[in-house]
């Protein structure tokens, strides 16, 4: 089974035995998975990204519930170029149970099954365990191999790893100890070429960059906001 790339970041994100997304992520997950949705659409040629900014090029349905959510966001300001550093937090917060809706696709495909709880008898939770560990075993294989064994990797895995770098994921999947080698040959990558050199490559790539870039600034922006607040 062919995972999207919100799926994909999903699957990493969380614990597999509880179901609950890890604690380093708890910020910046739902920027991710807007940014991930971005990507995905960007990939399959509805929208486009020029210097920074979004475009949307095809906003007819596209029979996928969720990105034809998304495009129902991105088209409530037509006529006006917005910076992706506009959508991500936008999106994050108008696609309303962002990670729970990505999860429930996970969950009909027979690899996560949906678990309701109570924390203290009182507040209502969900969590997300793992059925079926063999798909996210996978896609961590395929980014460590990327990042630890020098394997040059396709655009879908950079638009992975850009994810994983953005929501602070980086020791959950390669682990503490390879924090520096890590560091090192994620700076390379960002400097190779992508693997298909066609324009349509090197136009994704910009959207990589473009998006790891605005889901930082939206968890920046969301953390410093939660710091004010507890003052």
């Amino acid at each position: 089974m062919k995972l999207t790339i919100s799926e994909q970041l999903l699957l990493l994100a969380l614990k597999d035995e509880k179901g609950t997304v890890v604690s380093k992520a708890g910020t910046a997950l739902d920027f991710g998975l807007a940014g991930a949705l971005i990507l995905e659409m960007v990939a399959d040629g509805r929208i486009t990204i020029r210097e920074g900014k979004l475009l949307v090029q095809r906003d007819t349905p596209s029979g996928d519930p969720l990105h034809d959510e998304v495009l129902s966001v991105l088209t409530g300001k037509k006529g006006k170029l917005k910076p992706v550093k506009y959508w991500v937090p936008r999106l994050a917060s108008k696609v309303k149970k962002l990670r729970h809706k990505i999860a429930d696709r996970l969950v009909l495909s027979g690899i996560l099954r949906r678990e309701k709880k109570r924390i203290l008898g009182i507040f209502p939770s969900v969590r997300y365990p793992a059925v079926n560990p063999l798909p996210e075993l996978e896609v961590r294989e395929q980014v460590k191999q990327a990042v630890l064994d020098g394997i040059s990797p396709s655009i879908e895995t950079r638009m992975i790893l850009n994810l994983i770098q953005a929501c602070d994921l980086s020791d959950e999947i390669f682990g503490k100890e390879k924090r520096k080698a890590v560091k090192i040959r994620l700076k390379e990558l960002e400097k190779e070429p992508p693997g298909d050199s066609e324009l349509v490559g090197k136009a994704i790539s910009e959207a990589v960059q473009a998006v790891q870039a605005a889901v930082i600034a939206g968890i920046t922006t969301a953390v410093i906001a939660a710091s004010a607040s507890g003052r």
